[in-house]
């Protein structure tokens, strides 16, 4: 994406941190409380649930880098990507670390029984359309993509016992709620 500098210097200082000494292994990872002992299974399946979740927005905002009209929708769309791809290669470092699988087996949890997760039909019908009505279905999918991401964040800040991992959620609901704002901000400047 054209902007992920951009959005990364956006990042908040303890998530960059754990961003760089995650990407450089294992015992700088560890110290940074991402060891097994210090995380809890609600934990392991807010990130397991997280990265398909994250990865369907990073696909929705590379459709949207191609189709969208809306010069504020095209840089905010790069920014989801850049951040939640950054995100995605995270949490996958983690559940690495942890010795855990990067998706939840046996739980019946599916990509679509996520909060905000979207259908196949929501994504066909976005995919059909060019233009302002592109960039309208975007963003209302978008915000009910995000709202999701929220709830799933909650859940770990009540549930989970990792410091960095509730630290992430957190940075979540913050980031993601300032994202939906935006959109929403977009949303009534169209027609």
């Amino acid at each position: 994406m054209r902007t992920i500098a951009r959005a990364l210097r956006r990042l908040t200082w303890p998530l960059m941190l754990t961003l760089l000494l995650t990407a450089c292994g294992g015992e700088r990872a560890s110290a940074l409380g991402t060891q097994p002992s210090d995380v809890n299974d609600a934990d392991v399946l807010f990130v397991q649930l997280m990265i398909p979740h994250h990865q369907q927005a990073v696909d929705m905002a590379e459709v949207a880098d191609k189709k969208a009209t809306n010069p504020e929708l095209r840089q905010l769309v790069d920014k989801i990507a850049a951040l939640q791809d950054s995100e995605i290669k995270l949490m996958g470092g983690w559940l690495r670390s942890w010795g855990k699988p990067l998706r939840p087996g046996g739980l019946g949890h599916s990509a679509h029984s996520m909060p905000g997760m979207l259908s196949s039909r929501d994504l066909d019908k976005l995919d059909r359309l060019q233009g302002p009505a592109f960039d309208k279905l975007f963003l209302q999918l978008m915000i009910k993509h995000h709202k999701g991401a929220i709830t799933m964040a909650k859940e770990e800040q009540t549930k989970g016992r990792s410091k960095n991992v509730k630290e992430m959620a957190r940075w979540l609901i913050t980031n993601q709620s300032a994202e939906i704002r935006r959109m929403e901000q977009i949303l009534r400047t169209m027609p």
